[in-house]
């Protein structure tokens, strides 16, 4: 019987910090139970519940790091490995998945959002994380997320491997319980602790100021500022942005 290996490609904003830290936190009860997470030097940040990008990262991320390590710790009934910025690396997978596919099953799990949810959030990441210092409707016209989710699906059931798409959009809080009872792994679910907001958006003044670092300083200060606002002040109600009726226009034609 193929082991299976599943791949967490994002997409980004779609509770994927959030998933990763009970990942981490939950690291050696999924081993016991023959579900391998293998470990990442940014276990200690999401454990702590801070932004991390779970534990793969985006250079040859599948022959480089996920087939050497499935390969060194044979035995394990599954193999999981995340990261939200895979679903924009997609090439390497489908490039080399299949020398892989007669010892190996595979399956990617996306998640996808309402494209006016997924236009809002992704700006708020862009400013956060990116350097962005631009408007809601000038990032919306560079803004290929959704398009490029529905353009991975088809790709996968071209290729015949299987996938599983859940819709943050209606999950929401229950983001953590379904991923988990997804991979079977509902029992842990009862001793998960209490939901906590991680990697959480900014407010309104956040998000300007931040816009304004990184107008003014570049994207490096601008990522070390909302960081700490995020990481130290995550109980900081985020607001919603606003988006015009003509950006909304443009999004619904573009998706």
């Amino acid at each position: 019987m193929k082991s299976p290996i599943f791949l967490h490609i994002g997409q980004g904003k779609t509770g994927t910090s959030a998933i990763q830290a009970a990942l981490a936190r939950n690291h050696d009860a999924l081993k016991a139970r023959g579900l391998l997470y293998p470990e990442h030097g940014s276990f200690a940040q999401a454990r702590a519940g801070q932004v991390t990008s779970g534990n793969l990262d985006p250079e040859n991320w599948f022959e480089g790091q996920v087939m050497p390590q499935v390969r060194a710790a044979p035995g394990h009934r599954a193999y999981l490995f995340s990261n939200e910025h895979l679903l924009y690396r997609m090439d390497e997978f489908f490039e080399r998945v299949d020398r892989h596919r007669d010892d190996y099953r595979f399956e990617i799990i996306l998640f996808v959002r309402n494209p006016i949810e997924t236009l809002a959030s992704t700006y708020q990441q862009a400013v956060k994380r990116g350097g962005y210092a631009g408007s809601v409707r000038a990032f919306a016209e560079h803004e290929v997320v959704t398009p490029l989710a529905a353009s991975v699906v088809e790709r996968l059931e071209r290729a015949g491997i299987a996938f599983t798409l859940f819709n943050y959009s209606v999950t929401l809080g229950d983001t953590v319980t379904r991923f988990f009872k997804h991979l079977g792994m509902g029992g842990l679910v009862a001793v998960q602790s209490p939901a906590e907001i991680v990697n959480r958006s900014l407010s309104r003044a956040e998000l300007e100021f931040v816009r304004y670092v990184n107008q003014i300083f570049g994207a490096h200060h601008g990522t070390l500022v909302a960081d700490a606002l995020v990481n130290e002040l995550p109980d900081i109600a985020a607001d919603m942005i606003e988006i015009d009726q003509s950006t909304r226009d443009y999004v619904r034609a573009r998706n």
